[in-house]
């Protein structure tokens, strides 16, 4: 899969995406999320975030973007997150993400 991480996605996860042979590209930090939303579009990439921003789908609607998934679970509990991830991954199929929303907690 092709991963757009928002700036609060710590750069600590992305060698564990890479390891699952997944594409990942960090976003520059300070960047608005408007803007955040037209790169991950643009580059077909589903986003990574923290950010319940981009839980509003009048924002974005499903037609506007590649994917996103939302984390609620905090940045610091990485292995926490990798899990989530992990059964995120083995149960939807990267095509079912395309314009939709997951939320992902332990």
């Amino acid at each position: 899969m092709r991963f757009l991480a928002d700036e609060n996605v710590s750069a600590k996860l992305f060698p564990w995406l890479r390891s699952l042979d997944h594409d990942v590209r960090p976003i520059a930090k300070g960047t608005a999320d408007a803007a955040v939303a037209a790169q991950a579009t643009s580059e077909s990439r589903v986003l990574l975030t923290h950010d319940t921003d981009f839980a509003d789908s009048d924002q974005y609607p499903a037609s506007a973007h590649a994917g996103i998934i939302l984390i609620r679970i905090n940045p610091l509990y990485l292995e926490k997150i990798e899990a989530a991830l992990a059964r995120l991954f083995t149960s939807v199929h990267e095509a079912a993400l395309r314009g939709r929303r997951f939320l992902v907690f332990e």
